[in-house]
């Protein structure tokens, strides 16, 4: 069937009614195009996804990381502490005593150094732990030494500076702000967004099958 055109007394052309052929052509080209335009958003809402999702379980591993690095670092300065109170013990049942440094003053500064030591273990504040072991360095400078004693206190200040440099760490990590770039809820959105754009393309494929069968 021909294309009708419509003319008026003039003769002049008004308009034409399109034959079964081009109506379906039209058609045909309506879901082409709306197939195509869904399908694009649909693969750019999937790619969308990917990321969105990659970043939340980057962050999620961050958080996690650094939580068990917090418990390690934790544990690692208790156990610090706890060696160099007993090294300290170790320290004073090998010291002899002088004419300046008798049995009562020994006794006074092992009394005074568990006490920081115990303190030490406490405190969570890094400036006051930092004068703290700044404190013990000092009484330990005015015992006698000798070889051994000398080792053993090189060892002890080593101990309470692993207690300082693991605070500092550990203060470093509580001061990071827990920062959610991307919410779980934005993944729920373009998950359903993705379903009807899938829809939306079984729909129009369809139509689409329909009139290509048409012609």
């Amino acid at each position: 069937m021909d294309t009708l055109k419509y003319r008026n007394k003039e003769g002049l052309f008004l308009f034409e009614i399109p034959d079964k052929k081009q109506l379906i052509d039209i058609a045909v080209t309506k879901h082409r195009n709306l197939v195509d335009q869904y399908t694009s958003e649909c693969e750019d809402m999937k790619s969308s996804e990917i990321l969105l999702t990659e970043q939340i379980k980057k962050e999620k591993e961050e958080l996690a990381a650094r939580s068990n690095r917090k418990e390690v670092l934790e544990e690692k300065r208790k156990l610090l502490c706890y060696q160099a109170e007993k090294m300290l013990q170790q320290l004073f049942d090998i010291l002899p005593t002088t004419e300046n440094t008798g049995a009562g003053q020994l006794k006074q500064m092992h009394k005074t150094l568990i006490q920081k030591g115990i303190e030490l273990d406490k405190i969570k504040n890094l400036q006051k732990e930092r004068a703290l072991v700044d404190e013990i360095k000092t009484v330990l400078e005015t015992i006698p030494q000798n070889n051994e004693v000398s080792k053993i206190i090189a060892l002890i200040n080593k101990k309470f500076e692993g207690v300082v440099t693991s605070q500092t760490e550990l203060q470093t990590i509580s001061n990071i702000k827990e920062q959610k770039t991307v919410d779980e809820t934005q993944i729920k959105d373009i998950s359903e967004k993705i379903l009807w754009l899938n829809e939306r393309v079984n729909e129009h494929e369809q139509a689409l099958s329909h009139w290509q069968g048409e012609l």
